[in-house]
């Protein structure tokens, strides 16, 4: 229960990023569940069955195969050969791996775990015995846990003295390169095609001739080219260069895919007249652009002006690794203005209404009848032709019809008889977000940059900024899901560490030894923090936070089976020191036992190892290699859980047997006292 409570708070997860990853702590409480059950019913059937007491002269002697192994090994080693034969090769091998695996265990593992357990531990038990004994003895209790909280706190200051990376979810190697082409509004789609094709043919000179990492590049051109929700429909001015590389394992280029992105944002730079916005693939849930900054206020030139500003102000502060900031708001939009001389309007008898509605016809087509084949119906629109649409002169050569006074005959009037024409540049669109305009400043980061500390750098230097009054900038995006994610996290942590302490209580019907377990919760705290500070790992605030909540629940097992047993032993009698450290040194082997599985189970995930069991069995390829998407998505949850399990074991072995000490001694002299200040009825 203890380690399954600290997974309950975690399903609840806020946002897009809790959708993304509540699977894991309801798979891991299913899990849990289950194992519970198997530990109660399957296991102790398991033990009867199988578990046979051996006399230590029959382990002395040289191991033998019981008649049954036998028969039952021939008949294995015969049908993998006719497998071997026939086929199935799968079979084959499995039914081989199964022989070898029994004849490795019988003849060589069992030795050497007799010798480890006969020989290696009890040396190994005897000075744990003699180190606990010295620590445990006058005052050393104290000074062992003085000792702890003080690395508690020296872990914060080494961290801000060395301060890891810090990414919200972790990313790996990119399996895809996109490069957003944006030229000025109104560009012919023939201009944005001939920039696209000089993009295409230096990306194509940056990856090489003949690159095998490279499975293909596509070239969008106003279709499907912009990167966001709302840029993705047809645009005469965007276009898009989409790299693909092949699978992770099968790359074998000279260069990585993250060094070919940092070459493609250094290159495509100084392309005239075009924006260029390089992206990968994304490592998660969508959570915005790294770096994103809302500038809002109410006036729009003002905003406009605030944002260039700022967008000046930080070019100026020179910050390695913005990529380029790009704003969301375009402000040379080129527009005809079409301007109604109302008095000759009127004089003629031509309202605006009519003028608006053959230019909408003309260029947009009314519904002027419906074709119907079978039960489908398809709406017939009257237009004028495309080559028509774009010319200004012929547009303002439509007429009006107008009814003739006193019964005359009607009149077509010319557009252009009544109304002027003039070329303005305007802004491209208004967003407003809580019904304030707003304007984004957004830019990608670079390579061996990261978005926090560029945001630091942003926000110290931001109050020499002058804002206007009534203009306000906040970061946003990314930045804005990664605050709510960590403060959900240190308020999931509160809570798992509360529903620990409730079971314990339960449990001893203490309140002294609950505290003691919850201790090795923030041991394993430090733990995390020395770790990743000492090897300059990144530090990832959605799966290293969701590691530290779930190491929370894994670590209090050991301080439990110590402080259980220690119970029992001082329920027996006896110098209390020596029963606890009797009964630490007694359950070594079951607190070594739970920490290594855990640490050895999470490793391979931890260095990034794959190994491939189905080839391993259709075709003894095992596929071994380092790394991958999955490997570095995974990588900051792996290692966070074990140096938080290693860091937390080995103090927990002291910690936890200097803490109980400090805590009986402590209740002996407060009931010695109760009994001396009782008065005797003597």
């Amino acid at each position: 229960l203890t380690t399954m409570a600290p997974f309950v708070p975690l399903i609840f997860t806020p946002g897009i990023a809790g959708k993304f990853m509540s699977f894991l702590p309801i798979t891991i409480i299913m899990a849990l569940t289950a194992s519970l059950l198997v530990a109660y019913f399957i296991n102790p059937v398991f033990a009867v069955t199988f578990m046979k007491y051996m006399p230590p002269e029959d382990k002395a002697r040289a191991p033998k195969l019981s008649r049954r192994a036998m028969i039952v090994g021939g008949l294995a080693a015969g049908l993998a050969v006719i497998f071997y034969i026939t086929g199935p090769m799968v079979a084959a091998n499995l039914l081989a791996a199964g022989v070898l695996v029994y004849l490795l265990m019988r003849f060589v593992f069992d030795a050497l775990t007799d010798r480890f357990q006969c020989r290696v531990m009890p040396v190994f038990m005897g000075l744990y015995r003699k180190a606990l004994a010295f620590f445990l003895r006058g005052r050393r209790p104290a000074a062992v846990v003085a000792a702890v909280i003080l690395l508690f706190f020296s872990s914060f200051l080494l961290m801000g003295v060395r301060t890891p990376r810090v990414v919200f979810f972790p990313s790996g190697e990119p399996n895809s390169i996109f490069v957003f082409i944006t030229m000025p509004e109104g560009t012919h789609i023939d201009v944005t095609d001939r920039a696209a094709r000089e993009v295409e043919d230096r990306v194509a000179g940056i990856l090489g001739p003949g690159n095998p990492d490279v499975e293909s590049i596509v070239t969008n051109v106003a279709v499907n080219a912009g990167s966001g929700i709302f840029e993705r429909f047809t645009q005469d001015k965007r276009a898009k260069v989409t790299v693909s590389f092949v699978e992770y394992k099968l790359r074998q280029g000279p260069k990585s895919t993250r060094q070919y992105l940092d070459e493609m944002r250094r290159e495509l730079r100084d392309i005239p007249g075009v924006e260029i916005r390089i992206d990968r693939d994304a490592g998660g849930p969508p959570s915005g652009a790294p770096i994103n900054i809302e500038v809002g206020g109410d006036d729009i030139d003002e905003l406009v002006d605030a944002s260039r500003r700022l967008e000046e102000f930080i070019a100026s502060l020179d910050i390695r690794g913005i990529e380029g900031l790009k704003s969301s708001m375009e402000v040379g939009k080129p527009e005809v203005i079409l301007e109604i001389d109302r008095e000759a309007a009127n004089r003629l008898g031509v309202s605006t209404a009519q003028i608006g509605s053959v230019l909408r016809t003309a260029i947009f087509g009314a519904e002027i009848s419906t074709f119907k084949e079978g039960e489908e119906e398809f709406p017939i629109r009257l237009r004028l032709d495309r080559r028509y649409r774009d010319d200004l002169n012929v547009l303002l050569s439509q007429t009006v019809t107008v009814q003739g006074r006193g019964g005359g005959p009607n009149k077509d009037i010319p557009i252009s008889t009544v109304a002027r024409v003039s070329n303005l540049t305007s802004y491209g669109g208004i967003t407003r977000i809580d019904n304030r305009r707003v304007i984004t400043l957004t830019s990608n980061v670079l390579g061996g940059a990261n978005a926090n500390q560029i945001i630091q750098s942003i926000r110290r230097e931001l109050p020499r900024f002058e804002l206007k009054p009534g203009i306000t900038v906040d970061f946003t995006g990314e930045q804005n899901f990664q605050r709510e994610v960590g403060d959900f996290f240190v308020k999931a942590l509160i809570m798992a560490v509360f529903m620990i302490f409730i079971i314990l209580v339960a449990q001893f019907n203490s309140i002294s030894k609950p505290l003691i377990v919850i201790a090795q919760i923030f041991l394993s705290i430090t733990g995390v923090l020395l770790g990743f500070t000492i090897f300059n790992l990144e530090f990832s605030v959605m799966m290293t936070g969701m590691g530290i909540i779930a190491v929370a629940g894994i670590v209090v097992k050991n301080a439990i089976i110590i402080i259980d047993y220690t119970d029992k032993r001082i329920a027996e009698g006896g110098d209390p020191r020596a029963a606890v450290v009797e009964a630490a040194s007694t359950r070594l082997t079951p607190v070594l036992l739970t920490a290594l599985s855990t640490i050895l189970g999470l490793m391979p995930l931890a260095v990034g190892l794959n190994f491939n069991f189905q080839t391993l069995f259709t075709s003894l390829d095992p596929q071994i290699y380092w790394g991958g998407d999955n490997a570095a998505f995974w990588n900051p949850l792996a290692w966070t859980i074990i140096f938080g399990l290693t860091f937390t074991t080995l103090l927990t072995l002291v910690v936890v047997p200097a803490m109980y000490t400090l805590s009986y001694l402590r209740r002996d002299e407060r009931r010695a006292a109760t009994s001396m200040s009782k008065p005797s009825k003597y």
